[in-house]
């Protein structure tokens, strides 16, 4: 994340400042350390321009963000990442995404 080592009652809020439009490069969050995404944490993602939703597996340490090259960006201008550490080394998720019903692309996923 964004701190050298996580302790309980950590957070950290990630907020888009500049709109994702005309780029494909990707934006990734990496745990610092030996840190991890909570087993099971939830992300939105519109790969294909459906909802579709991509859960962390065991010993993750990133997220990942692939924007498409177009306005109508899930992620853009504003949207928010909420990381979470409830328990040491390990974080936990929200987010307040774009609510357009035309913010249909972007791609959100864990790995390792």
């Amino acid at each position: 994340m964004y701190t050298t080592s996580s302790s309980a009652r950590s957070i950290v809020v990630y907020v888009q400042a500049k709109d994702t439009e005309g780029g494909t490069a990707k934006l990734i969050f990496d745990c610092a350390g030996s840190d991890v995404f909570k087993t099971g944490s939830i992300i939105e993602s519109r790969a294909a321009s459906e909802a579709s939703f991509d859960a962390s597996i065991a010993n993750e340490t990133s997220l990942e963000y692939t924007p498409a090259d177009v306005a109508t960006n899930l992620f853009t201008t504003g949207s928010k990442i909420y990381f979470v550490c409830f328990e040491k080394g390990t974080w936990t998720i929200g987010y307040d995404f774009a609510s357009d019903a035309l913010a249909v692309t972007g791609a959100f996923a864990f790995a390792s």
